[in-house]
């Protein structure tokens, strides 16, 4: 090999470990399944469900993780709280309802790891003596349109974002004592403050990830299980960027990430900038919460569905949009502005509806010729179906009742009042062509519906989703006099659509 070749391979190499250096600052959502941030999709307590909520720390450092519990009509914060794990530690919880109809969901846990606040200055449960803290409804108590009450709370998602890792008498106080089950001194943290006596700044360093963590809704009158692993968003934080907050504080949260993204779209790893601000009411354009979405952007996702009669067989979709109440909430009202930044479509004013394409097929590639009956009401002006909050479910070939203010009947399986039902239509002739189990495509492109360019000009289409399928099944045959309940969660497929500049083609998007 000649000098020169010798030299431009060295270059080549060179610039490639730069480019894996330049990447691993940028939010990606981590195929292995650990991160510095996660994403539940889905929690709920309406019908007598409950749902179990895991985190563990596979790192042997000590972390302060901000839990943060979102309604999800809107995703109005109902509760957070500061969770310190202490090195392989594992937290448990449970968010239930303890009350009647109108009363709040509740989280409790039996778990030693150390939080700030405690669990126990709030409230224990005279039933069981396990302590719990109930959610609130503070944040939209004047949201008049959407309800006020505390019910609201018992359906949403949550996020957990890690915020450093710690050190010195902090990671002593909350490192678990082996053979007692309990850290060490959870007094330590005070009331987990920053400031002398209290939460030292000097025991704090970078998050380092590592996290990851599941939820199942639980249904024991039901029997009914259905279990998820959560999303876990690595490289969060930008380079020096963390911060640790009091427990009191509403941040960070998904707005405060790395301002760099990192997708693999179409057999290519496509990074983009998003610029420096952060969306708030004063600056509209900001566009760093644009490095998440670009994470959880899909032009189409799609799944399975069975309601097969002879196992009473019943599906759910969980549709969560993540980031979408920083794109649709609080929005300044300008003449000739856009009613909701992109790639949303609706500000909100007690739902914020986004139209969707549906197509279904049963198992044997067949359709009905006039497609799924398109669910109702529709938003005031809008023609064909559409969803309308944070988090979603749709249901299907259920008998669902939507009342005027969006709000529905509760669902089969996670009693969901924020549910929509599509009809898969039965085809005429043969038996076997019905539709009753197959799949459904969900289409979220529409003339606008992309996110803000990037720095590189890359256009991500579609809308940012995560969520699952969830199927129960009944078998009166399981043994004799025995019924047996079955069920299961599978996690939405999608395709992305990214472009580069004004007339590029499909799937252009590459990394300079």
């Amino acid at each position: 090999m000649k000098k020169n070749s010798i030299s431009t391979a060295v270059l080549a190499s060179l610039a490639g470990i730069a480019g894996i250096a330049n990447i691993s600052s940028a939010v990606n959502i981590n195929p292995d399944g650990t991160g510095q941030a996660l994403i539940y999709p889905y929690y709920t307590t309406n019908a007598g469900n409950q749902t179990l909520l895991s985190v563990v720390n596979t790192t042997n450092v000590g972390k302060a993780v901000k839990v943060r519990i979102l309604e999800g009509r809107n995703s109005f914060e109902v509760l957070d709280f500061n969770l310190f794990l202490s090195p392989q530690d594992v937290y448990t919880a449970a968010i239930i309802n303890l009350g009647g109809a109108t009363s709040p969901a509740s989280i409790l846990s039996l778990d030693t790891s150390c939080t700030a606040p405690t669990f126990s200055s709030d409230g224990t449960s005279t039933a069981s003596g396990i302590p719990f803290v109930s959610f609130r409804n503070f944040l939209y108590l004047n949201d008049t349109a959407g309800g006020t009450g505390l019910e609201r709370t018992r359906e949403g998602h949550l996020e957990m974002i890690e915020m450093a890792t710690l050190s010195g008498a902090l990671a002593t106080g909350i490192t678990h004592v082996n053979g007692t089950d309990v850290p060490r001194d959870c007094g330590v943290l005070g009331n987990g403050r920053l400031g002398s006596g209290e939460i030292v700044a000097a025991n704090l360093g970078q998050p380092t990830g590592g996290l990851f963590g599941g939820a199942a809704v639980i249904n024991i009158a039901s029997g009914t299980y259905t279990n998820y692993s959560a999303t876990a968003l690595d490289a969060f934080w930008g380079a020096g960027e963390s911060t640790y907050t009091d427990p009191d504080s509403v941040t960070p949260s998904l707005v405060d990430s790395s301002r760099q993204s990192l997708v693999f779209n179409n057999g290519r790893v496509v990074t983009s900038n998003w610029g420096n601000l952060a969306i708030d009411a004063a600056n509209p354009l900001g566009q760093r919460i644009d490095a998440v979405s670009a994470v959880f952007m899909a032009d189409t996702f799609f799944n399975e569905y069975t309601t097969l009669a002879s196992n009473n067989e019943a599906s759910e979709w969980v549709i969560t949009f993540p980031t979408k109440r920083f794109y649709v909430n609080n929005l300044p009202v300008v003449i000739g502005a856009p009613a909701a930044l992109r790639p949303f479509t609706n500000r909100y004013t007690g739902q914020a509806c986004d139209p969707i394409g549906i197509a279904s097929w049963n198992r044997e590639e067949f359709s009905g010729s006039a497609g799924p009956v398109p669910f109702s009401p529709p938003a005031p002006g809008q023609v064909g179906p559409a969803l309308c909050f944070e988090t979603n479910v749709l249901t299907f070939n259920q008998t669902i009742t939507n009342a005027a203010n969006g709000t529905s009947s509760p669902s089969r399986i996670f009693g969901s009042v924020h549910a929509r039902n599509i009809n898969t239509p039965r085809i005429s002739g043969a038996a076997g062509n019905n539709t009753q189990a197959g799949w459904t495509r969900i289409d979220l492109t529409g003339p606008t519906r992309q996110l803000r360019p990037s720095a590189e000009g890359h256009r991500w289409f579609g809308l940012p989703v995560a969520g699952f399928w969830a199927v129960s099944i009944e078998n009166n045959n399981a043994t004799p006099g025995v019924k047996g309940f079955y069920g299961g969660a599978y996690n939405h497929r999608n395709s992305r659509r990214c472009e580069s500049g004004a007339a590029a083609p499909f799937g252009s998007c590459v990394t300079p």
